[in-house]
């Protein structure tokens, strides 16, 4: 509650309160099911990309993958997801990382994108999923079978340092992607670190969300940086221009498709076992 109370006093004082009253209209309207005028763009980008794409991934290392038309997290994402570009620079690192494990471990896995992504493209032979939502544990289980793949998955509730060990017998095998929102930094402290330290680990840091964070985000990359080799992965721009098949949307539309409505720009990390450590650890199972 402090922490979204510091949100609302720094936007005031940033942007004053005029912008402050129309983004709460907005969130209100959003809420009751009305719209602004880049909401209703983006709707309607949403709606045309299901029909245009028929609910498959048809670009990138996912394609052929077939997703449910219920939304748990990211409704204005289907476009992104459908064309190969969400989170491209997390996938890029998941196909170089690909041959060392069998084991893929999505924290905050939404709607089981990439753990249903992963098991599709045959990048792993098994997922682990932790979603505290249970609708959003639905949707996983709705596209694992959806997609043939809900024998090599397997879905729990929340991530906590004790689930983590529990669900992790061998951690050494396993690639980890994170996504909590801002609860990264109170999962994966020092013991938890230490414990994964033969793992990689993809972590999407929320501290520019959360200004009261900072603190902890650098606690989190210090204790890290016992153990791993702390690199940041940069975005991918979006390509507006690139598809065949929106050429006729105009550029608010074609611009707007791809973006995925952060609040921030975000950043992700990623933490690679130390140069002892490391080394090619896919086994036979």
């Amino acid at each position: 509650m402090k922490i979204a109370l510091g949100r609302v006093q720094q936007i005031a004082s940033r942007y004053g309160l005029r912008y402050l009253s129309s983004l709460a209209i907005t969130l209100l309207l959003k809420k009751i099911g009305l719209y602004s005028e880049v909401s209703l763009i983006k709707k309607k980008i949403t709606i045309d990309s299901k029909h245009l794409y028929k609910n498959t991934v048809s670009y990138g290392a996912f394609k052929g993958m077939v997703m449910s038309e219920r939304a748990w997290w990211g409704e204005d994402d289907f476009f992104t997801k459908y064309t190969g570009h969400y989170e491209r620079h997390v996938i890029d690192e998941l196909e170089k990382l690909k041959e060392k494990y069998n084991s893929f471990i999505d924290i905050g896995a939404g709607d089981g994108f990439f753990a249903v992504g992963t098991l599709f493209s045959g990048m792993f032979l098994e997922a682990i999923c932790f979603e505290i939502s249970k609708k959003g544990r639905e949707v996983i289980k709705e596209n694992a079978s959806l997609n043939g793949v809900s024998d090599k998955i397997t879905i729990y509730g929340e991530a906590t340092p004790e689930a983590l060990t529990f669900a992790l017998p061998n951690p050494a095998r396993c690639l980890i992607i994170c996504d909590i929102e801002g609860a990264e930094f109170s999962l994966f402290d020092r013991p938890t670190l230490e414990a994964l330290q033969h793992s990689h680990i993809i972590i999407e840091l929320h501290d520019d969300l959360f200004p009261r964070l900072s603190k902890a985000r650098q606690a989190l990359i210090e204790a890290a940086s016992e153990y791993f080799d702390v690199t940041y992965i940069p975005r991918h721009n979006p390509e507006p221009n690139t598809l065949p098949e929106i050429q006729d949307w105009d550029d608010d539309a074609r611009m707007l498709a791809f973006s995925e409505s952060r609040p921030t720009r975000m950043e992700w990390v990623l933490l690679s076992p130390t140069k002892q450590r490391n080394g090619s650890q896919k086994t036979a199972t």
